[in-house]
């Protein structure tokens, strides 16, 4: 009873709830937070730039289509585009145009940067099948469509929070289109897999998918441009409240200007979709979605907050020791929305030694 009240409480949402679903981080539930993200309704990445007055150059992203057969796949990138190339699993909430967060650090790390919006978000086509193996497989294929098109062979992998079964399964489905190196950032663990995981995610896991899915497609509906609706000072204080004192000074190195940063997340935050049946995705196991985490041979280096509330490190422990060729790197007074918004210098050195392997 106490699960299906916080689950069904769509409103009022603090500012710091609202921060956290819009950098896709999954909430606490018990803390009456919600799994979702605030999202525009615009379904065309080309249209309603709001980039205009703010100094963040949007345009880093080059964001592209392409067609293959009856469905439209929407990527983008940014980074270095003579660089090591990487593909980018965003977490949950998140979609292609994320890659501005991540495109001077690409830069530096000489990568060039790949994301590809999975089934449903943005302009790319749902998958034709709500099976969740077909869905990930729907995602696996386009991401090497994507790969074709740009004419190359094999890339890294950076996943972040929820992009973790999406780039496992890349890695044990397409090993030969991957380079060997696969970076994980605040990894999220399934709850079928893992007791290490919050009661509540397991308690989660039973319930109807459409159960779940109303509840995601509800809370999105209810949270459609909320975003715009917060001053900006209290959106950055939320982000603020979440990370311990040392991210929080890191965070205002980078993000010096609030309205810039805000307005940043409000482009971001334009294309939306596919959630719902992420959300039935995200509660399942490994099993169900053909993982295979014992066969990935690829080297992995794992970050993770050691006060990280949204996967305890617990679960990122049992990742490691599911996967053959696994380490664990501990993030001291690291939070997940401090790991989500890169403010570790270790995550920085992680993304340098990607290139090493590419």
């Amino acid at each position: 009873r106490h699960l299906d009240r916080d689950l069904r409480r769509t409103a009022p949402f603090s500012c710091t709830t609202a921060v956290r679903l819009m950098t896709g981080a999954v909430d606490d539930i018990s803390n009456g937070t919600r799994t979702g993200h605030v999202a525009g309704t615009l379904r065309n990445a080309c249209e309603g730039d709001i980039s205009s007055g703010v100094g963040t150059d949007f345009s880093v992203v080059k964001l592209a289509e392409l067609c293959r057969g009856s469905r439209t796949i929407a990527y983008g990138t940014a980074g270095d585009a003579l660089g090591a190339p990487v593909l980018f699993f965003y977490p949950l909430g998140g979609n292609r145009r994320m890659l501005v967060l991540l495109h001077e650090k690409a830069l530096e790390a000489s990568l060039r940067l790949i994301c590809v919006n999975r089934p449903g978000k943005g302009s790319t086509s749902s998958a034709e099948s709500s099976d969740l193996k077909y869905l990930i497989a729907t995602a696996c294929n386009d991401a090497v469509a994507v790969l074709d098109s740009l004419d190359i062979s094999r890339a890294s992998l950076l996943f972040l929070c929820a992009g973790t079964p999406f780039a496992l399964a890349f890695a044990s489905q397409m090993p030969s289109r991957c380079a060997g190196q696969l970076m994980g950032v605040s990894s999220w663990i399934l709850p079928g897999d893992s007791d290490d995981t919050k009661l509540l995610y397991r308690l989660g896991a039973r319930l109807p998918g459409a159960f779940i899915g109303g509840l995601v497609g509800n809370t999105i509906s209810s949270m459609n441009g909320s975003l715009s609706a917060f001053p900006v000072s209290l959106v950055v204080r939320g982000v603020r409240n979440s990370l311990t004192k040392e991210e929080q000074c890191v965070f205002e190195q980078q993000f010096s200007d609030s309205a810039e940063f805000v307005a940043m997340l409000q482009w971001i935050h334009q294309e939306c979709g596919g959630e719902a049946e992420e959300i039935r995705l995200l509660l399942s196991d490994s099993d169900s979605l053909g993982l295979g985490l014992d066969c990935i041979q690829s080297t992995i280096t794992l970050f993770h907050g050691q006060r990280d509330s949204t996967v305890p490190i617990e679960g990122a422990q049992w990742l490691q020791s599911r996967l053959p060729s696994a380490t664990l790197c501990s993030l001291e007074a690291g939070t997940h929305e401090g790991a989500i918004f890169f403010l570790h210098p270790r995550l920085v050195a992680g993304l340098k030694q990607l290139i090493s392997h590419s």
